[in-house]
């Protein structure tokens, strides 16, 4: 095709011939780096020509060797070789080597067939190649390779799941690169771990003890983890839920089983549950049940929804843990009234607010919470006053509501009535009295007056005798005349007076205008 061909080669002809034929034309596509040389013809000098040969029943060079007793009609004059024919019919080469069943000739030696032929048949006995063709998993020229996808000596391993579905090694089955997603490497024939069907996409479920699932069919062949349906293990029992199945549906309505997934009732709850999960109480309840109703917690806040008690106290007068119940000494709806004064100190019933024992004195039963009849007051200790007909005053503040008797008046009817002219008399005796008690004021201050002016006087007199003790008596005063003027003084005492007029003290007047007494 290419080159410089040699400018002598020999050309040996091995069988008898008559002639030899040589084609110049160059075969298309030719190409030559020889200068001058034609792309299209060759150029052919025949210099020499040797015909050689040996008789009929020798070969070799100088024909010493002796033809085969197999051979017919002599051999080939170089290799000894049957060219004429062989002495068994059923040789095939001109070596007339006759081979067996199964069995062909190479290198001149009858050898087995290389491959596997279609229905067991032998090869053929020249080419040791199935004429036939191969049988199934086998190809190749001697039908002695595994086809794609099989794999072992005998071509029966089917290759697994080779990543980017290449072909497994077609003598031990690895995937060189690799497994397909959820395969086991090297192989890649089974799933990995909690994977199986035949493309390793589903995903066992929860056996018993952590097993592993069956690969071909997922089933958990000895049982499930609790709560898990059978034979899968992937779904929860009705009444569970969550990815475990460990979590306990709600109360759903009319008996349903919750979302398995999610936990959710969806078609709502039994009565008082709230939803969308059913296991909690709606405000306001508790209990496993929520059948019980919360008591009265402090600031309006929800009592515990399992065991009912206020966690930060109860409303006033409520006994704590579930402020159901009212603190000793009150009763009704809000705990919101005391009891009565039940006898011996005894707490009034809280429901019906009733004194089992009787009251205290003075208290009206059942409730003890009014003073009997014609009592008022905080502890119904005082008497009414005189009521008009008999009637009882108010038991709160002890007033007549429908007025007093004749001949009492006030607020509580506990004050004698007086008619018009006694009381202007009594009016005229204070106008009467306030003036005397004035007159008297007067009359003290003016002693008082006087009092203060004789002294100052005397005190006077005491010091001007001592200075007139030396100096004649022509030049002094005749003293006893001052103290004679002030003995001699006409006045008027007002303490007689005081004493005769004064008059009978309206005392008792007052004490029957006083007015209501507490």
């Amino acid at each position: 095709m290419s080159g410089c061909p040699s400018s002598v080669m020999n050309i040996t002809v091995n069988n008898l011939t008559q002639g030899i034929a040589f084609i110049n034309t160059r075969p298309q596509g030719y190409t030559s780096s020889c200068f001058g040389d034609n792309t299209m013809y060759t150029g052919i000098e025949i210099c020499e020509i040797r015909v050689m040969g040996c008789d009929a029943s020798r070969y070799s060079n100088g024909c010493t060797r002796t033809c085969s007793s197999e051979c017919s009609g002599g051999c080939d004059a170089f290799n000894g070789s049957c060219i004429h024919g062989c002495s068994n019919p059923n040789a095939l080469t001109i070596d007339c080597i006759v081979c067996g069943g199964g069995q062909y000739i190479s290198n001149k030696t009858c050898v087995d067939c290389p491959g596997h032929c279609k229905d067991g048949a032998p090869c053929n006995k020249l080419t040791g190649m199935c004429d036939n063709g191969c049988a199934n998993q086998w190809t190749g020229t001697f039908c002695n390779k595994c086809v794609d996808g099989f794999y072992n000596a005998s071509c029966t391993g089917r290759c697994g799941k080779c990543i980017n579905a290449k072909f497994c090694d077609k003598v031990n089955g690895h995937c060189p690169g690799g497994c397909t997603l959820n395969f086991q490497a090297p192989l890649c024939q089974e799933c990995v771990g909690r994977f199986y069907n035949r493309t390793c996409t589903g995903v066992c479920g929860h056996c018993v003890n952590g097993e592993l699932c069956n690969q071909n069919n997922g089933y958990c062949d000895n049982g499930c983890s609790n709560h898990f349906l059978y034979p899968f293990c992937q779904v929860c029992e009705d009444g569970y839920y969550g990815h475990m199945c460990n979590k306990t549906c709600g109360l759903c309505k009319d008996g349903h089983s919750c979302n398995k997934h999610n936990g959710t009732c969806l078609n709502g709850c039994v009565t008082d549950f709230q939803s969308p999960h059913c296991k909690e109480c709606v405000d306001g309840y508790y209990d496993n049940m929520c059948r019980s109703v919360c008591g009265q917690c402090m600031h309006g806040e929800i009592c515990d929804k399992y065991n009912g008690t206020c966690v930060n106290g109860c409303k006033p007068n409520f006994k704590t843990p579930f402020c159901k119940e009212c603190l000793h000494g009150f009763y009704g709806h809000q705990c919101e009234k005391r009891c009565g004064k039940c006898k011996g100190g005894v707490i009034c019933n809280t429901t019906s607010d009733m004194c089992p024992d009787g009251c205290q004195e003075h208290w009206s039963p059942p409730k003890c919470t009014e003073c009997v009849p014609y009592k008022y007051g905080r502890n119904c200790a005082f008497d009414c006053g005189h009521c008009k007909d008999g009637m009882t005053c108010s038991t709160d503040t002890g007033r007549c509501t429908k007025g007093c008797e004749d001949g009492w008046t006030g607020n509580l009817c506990l004050t004698v009535k007086v008619d018009v002219a006694e009381s202007q008399k009594q009016s005229e005796q204070m106008t009467t009295t306030g003036t005397v008690a004035i007159a008297v004021l007067s009359t003290l201050l003016v002693i008082a007056i006087l009092i203060i002016i004789f002294m100052g006087r005397k005190l006077i007199s005491k010091q001007t005798n001592k200075r007139q003790t030396d100096v004649p008596m022509s030049q002094k005063q005749d003293p006893s005349q001052t103290y004679t003027d002030l003995t001699v003084t006409d006045e008027t005492h007002a303490y007689s007076t005081l004493g005769s007029d004064v008059r009978e003290a309206p005392y008792q007047v007052i004490s029957d205008t006083s007015n209501t007494i507490q």
